[in-house]
Parts: structure tokens; C-alpha cells; sequence
């Protein structure tokens, strides 16, 4: 009757470590919507087919996911997605590239977590 208690606990023990494991790499995988206070953008230009732009993160422990983007309007609204710095995402610095019918844009705005940021006018 021990032995077999002792091997539930054993297993249960193995599967709660597995789920801890696996919400910790979710974790650090995942990417959370940025701070405008966190991004810093350089390069910045607007044509009528693409917008690109430099994009460096100012804190060092924080990494770049990926970015989407919207059009409402005049206006194209970017969103940052960013973690901590890993294996899988070792930098900080990364460049926007956006390739679309831009002509009646006239505003890019960077959607934070906090208020929106206007970037560029033209």
C-alpha cells in the first residue's frame, strides 16, 4: 500500500514540474504588447507602397516578437509585440517593413499598452 502511494505522489509530482515547465515557456515565448516608452524608432519613411522603419527596444532585457498592423483611415496603426530576451529571441533591434497601398496614409501611429503615439506625419 506505500509503494503504490509513494508512485501516485511520484507521478503526480512529475506532472505538476510539467505544467510548471510549460506555463514558464509560454511565458517567455509569448509576446506582450509594448510600452510606447519602451520602443525607440529611427529611419522612419512613408511612400505610397511601403512604410519601413529601424526599431531598437531601450531596455536591454527585452526582446522583439513580431508587430501587426492595421488601417483605419488616414491612419496606420502599428502594434510591438516584445519579451525577455531568450535563446529563441536574443535581440532587441528590428526593422518594420510594411508593403501595402499606403497612398491615402497620412498618419502611423505605434498602439502601446498605455495610449497611442503618433510616429509619423506627413
Amino acid at each position: 500500500m506505500k509503494r503504490k502511494l509513494f508512485w501516485i505522489l511520484i507521478v503526480l509530482l512529475a506532472f505538476i514540474i510539467i505544467i510548471v515547465l510549460v506555463g514558464v515557456m509560454v511565458f517567455i515565448y509569448s509576446g506582450d504588447k509594448t510600452s510606447n516608452t519602451e520602443l525607440s524608432f529611427e529611419n522612419i519613411e512613408l511612400t505610397d507602397t511601403s512604410f519601413t522603419a529601424q526599431c531598437i527596444f531601450t531596455s536591454s532585457g527585452k526582446s522583439f516578437r513580431k508587430y501587426d498592423y492595421t488601417m483605419e483611415g488616414d491612419t496606420l496603426y502599428l502594434t510591438v509585440y516584445g519579451g525577455l530576451v531568450n535563446r529563441k529571441y536574443p535581440n532587441g533591434d528590428f526593422e518594420i517593413v510594411i508593403e501595402d497601398h499606403l497612398e491615402n496614409i497620412t498618419k502611423v501611429c505605434l498602439n502601446g499598452t498605455d495610449e497611442v503615439t503618433v510616429l509619423y506625419k506627413r
